[in-house]
């Protein structure tokens, strides 16, 4: 509802996805995930998937 009004702008999709981290040093991990549409009832069907470098700052390790 927006200002009382009942929209007709409701999704209704069902996503599966997974995500692996792989540590490189005790500072760096490389992550791969992806993502895709099981079932779309009213909205967009779409697939994701990336790669990832993280890189941790900072101390308390």
């Amino acid at each position: 509802m927006v200002d009382g009004d009942r929209k007709a702008d409701l999704l209704q999709n069902w996503r599966c996805g997974a995500t692996l981290a792989l540590p490189i040093t005790r500072r760096q991990s490389l992550k791969a995930y992806a993502s895709t549409g099981v079932h779309t009832r009213i909205g967009t069907d779409f697939d994701l998937f990336g790669i990832v470098w993280q890189i941790r700052w900072g101390g308390g390790l």
